[in-house]
């Protein structure tokens, strides 16, 4: 599934079809951004690094960062319509407005529409979780290593072992 360009408005109608993902609901200035990486609570899947942080505009707003790592302009580009296009259907079900700003993994950036929805869904999924205070999903090993780094000497060195 390619990521399809938003209709425009019909001139004498006044409304679209599907509404338009316009610059009042983007990150444009540096500050903004800025604010959303220092302020901004981190998520991270295999696609995206993603920082979102509570708004003070009426609506939530995306900044995109895509790498030339992750390919060409045409690529690149398409990468940003489908992550813009997931990221209105998407934004609604957040409840408030949020500055989120996106950072594409070069090593696997969603290529469809469908990918960017589920890659940007799991870190919704997320962040709600943790909004409601329930512990994310731990990374496999993650008590027993820091157990094993509170047991080490300070020159790092596992206890009954000669330095």
């Amino acid at each position: 599934m390619r990521c399809e360009p938003r209709l425009q408005p019909v001139p004498d109608s006044g409304h679209s079809s599907r509404p338009l993902f316009g610059a009042e609901h983007r990150l444009r200035h540096q500050r903004d951004i800025d604010a959303a990486f220092r302020g901004g609570r981190k998520f991270v899947n295999r696609r995206l690094v993603v920082w979102i942080r509570p708004s003070t505009e009426a609506h939530s707003r995306l900044g995109l960062s895509v790498s030339k790592k992750v390919g060409g302009a045409i690529l690149r580009n398409r990468v940003k319509r489908c992550l813009r296009e997931a990221f209105r259907h998407l934004s609604h079900g957040l409840g408030q407005s949020w500055d989120t700003m996106i950072v594409v993994r070069p090593a696997a950036p969603p290529l469809t529409l469908a990918e960017a929805t589920e890659a940007l869904s799991q870190i919704f999924e997320r962040k709600q979780r943790h909004d409601k205070g329930a512990p994310s999903s731990p990374r496999p090993g993650g008590a027993r290593h820091r157990a094993r780094q509170k047991s080490r000497d300070p020159r790092g060195n596992a206890p009954g072992t000669k330095p």
